[in-house]
């Protein structure tokens, strides 16, 4: 490799680095949203390297069309239209299938089911980095959940998603959301897990005392997969 292009790597993996290691959570989410970004365009191997995930997760394909459309217009990169369109298609059907389950559910089945069914779709949309569409469709499931646990659950994913795309807004509310259903009676584990969202989020935004505090408070207890 000539050495101009070594050294065309090497600025895009210093780049990469650095990105990652300033951004909340070690995601590379908060790296590609950076206003500061380097006009100077990535090699190939490093754009497959941010775009291999959005493809495949876990050697199997998770086909993040919207991520993928959102990144490509973050840092002013060409969208190549084959792959696009592949990933769109098995969204698209996907969804289908998921529509259709859901309404089966409502047609022939219980309360029950229909928050399952609705529970699923809003996962996948989670899943291919669909924000606008998962946060809705979470939003609707919220509405049609009794149990306060399960609601917590769909709390906890609106925190999940804030804490990825560094939404203050989102974050602030749905931790607000949570404190006030777990004072209604949520158990030990979904009250330590919040506790782990809190501390995440000072870690983000660089309260480390209070993050610290959060995590160790969660030990002596702890029992979920956060």
């Amino acid at each position: 490799m000539p050495l101009e292009n070594l050294e065309e790597e090497d600025f895009w993996n210093r780049i990469w680095q650095e990105q990652t290691e300033d951004c909340p959570l070690s995601s590379p989410s908060r790296g590609w949203q950076c206003q500061d970004w380097p006009s100077r365009k990535p090699p190939t191997s490093i754009r497959l390297c941010f775009a291999e995930p959005i493809i495949k997760r876990h050697r199997m394909p998770s086909y993040m069309a919207p991520y993928y459309e959102a990144l490509c217009k973050s840092l002013d990169w060409q969208i190549d239209v084959d792959l696009l369109n592949k990933m769109k298609k098995a969204n698209e059907d996907e969804l289908k299938r998921l529509d259709e389950e859901l309404e089966d559910a409502e047609k022939n089945l219980g309360e029950s089911e229909i928050r399952d069914a609705m529970m699923a779709k809003a996962e996948y949309l989670c899943r291919i980095g669909d924000k606008e569409g998962a946060l809705t469709a979470f939003r609707k499931t919220y509405d049609k959940t009794v149990a306060l646990g399960h609601r917590l659950d769909i709390v906890f994913y609106l925190l999940r998603i804030g804490l990825f795309y560094m939404d203050n807004d989102l974050i602030t509310r749905n931790t607000e959301k949570a404190k006030s259903l777990i004072e209604e009676g949520g158990d030990w584990d979904r009250r330590n897990r919040l506790k782990v969202y809190q501390g995440l989020y000072c870690v983000a935004i660089r309260d480390f005392k209070q993050a610290a505090e959060l995590f160790l408070d969660t030990v002596s207890t702890f029992t979920s997969y956060e």
